[in-house]
């Protein structure tokens, strides 16, 4: 995939949420620790199926490491 393409997809994919009038979810502040360990929970709940694949393809590999980061980042604060 091409710089442009990317772009491409991102700004289409923007330009769709705005449309539909899309609200992102908010991440619970840090200082509700119960929120924080059921995301922290549901993060290892997602890491243990990807790692369940015996081949996991490039995006799959991709959405790991960004499962493992954010798991990772929010361990460390509870």
């Amino acid at each position: 995939m091409t710089p442009e393409e990317a772009v491409a997809i991102y700004t289409t994919t923007v330009h769709w949420l705005e449309s539909r009038k899309f609200s992102p979810i908010q991440f619970p502040p840090l200082s509700y620790k119960h929120d924080t360990k059921l995301l922290i929970l549901a993060l290892e709940r997602l890491k243990e199926q990807y790692t369940v694949a015996v081949r996991l393809n490039q995006q799959q590999r991709e959405e790991l490491g960004l499962v493992e980061q954010v798991g990772a980042l929010f361990a460390s604060f509870a």
